[in-house]
């Protein structure tokens, strides 16, 4: 079975001094991200399915799959819903999932942590 992240653990249990170690380790390593791929789901552009790769050569592969979905409040749905899947880049087999928009709220917060870090004046 492969391990589920929620949104709730991911929030708990990830600590910013560890996040932040691990998101400068991965802007200083190299992280293979090409651009994302976007895909109307209709013609009105309402539903968008979003895909976004990204990898470390013989560690991790990772794939982001959302979808937006602009009328979704109406229904008391999220407008933006996903899983960002984690395999292993050895042999490809699945790691772990984890909730997609609490991921990227938290690598959000710490992109910008880290960007305060290293770009402010040091007075």
């Amino acid at each position: 079975m492969i391990p589920y992240f929620n949104a709730w653990q991911l929030q708990t249990y990830l600590e910013l001094p560890l996040l932040l170690e691990a998101l400068e380790k991965a802007f200083r390593d190299g992280i293979r991200m090409p651009e994302r791929h976007a895909h109307a789901l209709d013609d009105k552009g309402d539903k968008t399915l979003l895909l976004m790769p990204a990898w470390k050569p013989d560690e991790y592969v990772g794939l982001k799959v959302v979808s937006v979905f602009k009328k979704n409040p109406r229904k008391e749905k999220p407008t933006v819903q996903g899983l960002y899947l984690l395999l292993d880049a050895s042999d490809g087999s699945p790691v772990a999932l984890f909730d997609a928009p609490m991921l990227t709220n938290l690598r959000t917060a710490a992109t910008s942590a880290l960007a305060s870090r290293f770009l402010s004046r040091p007075d």
